[in-house]
């Protein structure tokens, strides 16, 4: 019986998307995804997409503003944004504690991966 492959979701931001860096993700992508075994599946937040409840999305950009607004709009789908290369800036981390401390779900806090699991509401808190 051959089981169904899941996709690996990934999202680009637009500025490397149309780089010649695009290709070369890509295909560092693929080769990573199981010796070749993985269906690679690009997603864009601005066309429809295939249901991206609970599924993990490789989120790879350097913009911060950017990067803000995909990983909303990945949660608000139900998707689990993935991170890699993140900024470890101050700012970052306090960002995401005190996202933590109302609630979100973050790992990877100090590295350069950081995994976001969606959850149904945050909470309100006071944060100094």
């Amino acid at each position: 019986m051959k089981v169904k492959q899941e996709p690996l979701y990934v999202l680009l931001q637009p500025e490397i998307r149309h780089s010649y860096w695009s290709e070369q993700i890509r295909e560092g992508i693929r080769e990573g995804a199981r010796e070749g075994q993985d269906p690679v599946c690009a997603v864009s937040l601005a066309e429809k997409q295939p249901e991206l409840e609970g599924k993990y999305v490789l989120t790879v950009g350097n913009r911060i503003r950017w990067l803000e607004e995909s990983v909303e709009q990945l949660h608000r789908r139900g998707a689990h944004p993935v991170i890699v290369n993140a900024a470890t800036e101050p700012e970052v981390e306090d960002l995401a504690a005190f996202l933590r401390t109302m609630g979100a779900k973050i790992d990877g806090l100090g590295q350069d991966t950081l995994t976001i699991t969606g959850v149904k509401a945050l909470n309100g808190v006071r944060y100094t």
